[in-house]
């Protein structure tokens, strides 16, 4: 997400006036966050794992840990935010 897009979220949210600064504040960090945790499962892990030949099982593990733990990553900054609470 570049920061002309984080702006343009950060204006929208402001005029809105459905949040107070820290909510908004904390929605536009979790949406960066969750962002960039989606951008490394689809866009790092998963590349790795298909060019891979031949993987090792431990090494498929790792790779499944490392998108495990960005799916927490994601799970926080969505329960932190409360953006599903809206």
């Amino acid at each position: 997400m570049d920061d002309q897009t984080i702006d343009q979220l950060l204006e929208i949210l402001k005029k809105s006036s459905l949040f107070s600064v820290e909510e908004y504040e904390s929605i536009i960090h979790a949406l960066i966050d969750i962002h960039e945790s989606i951008d490394e499962v689809y866009n790092k892990i998963i590349p790795k794992i298909l060019n891979v030949k031949n993987i090792k099982r431990q090494d498929l593990k790792d790779f499944l840990w490392n998108i495990g733990e960005e799916f927490r990553h994601i799970d926080y900054h969505i329960k932190d935010s409360k953006i599903t609470e809206l």
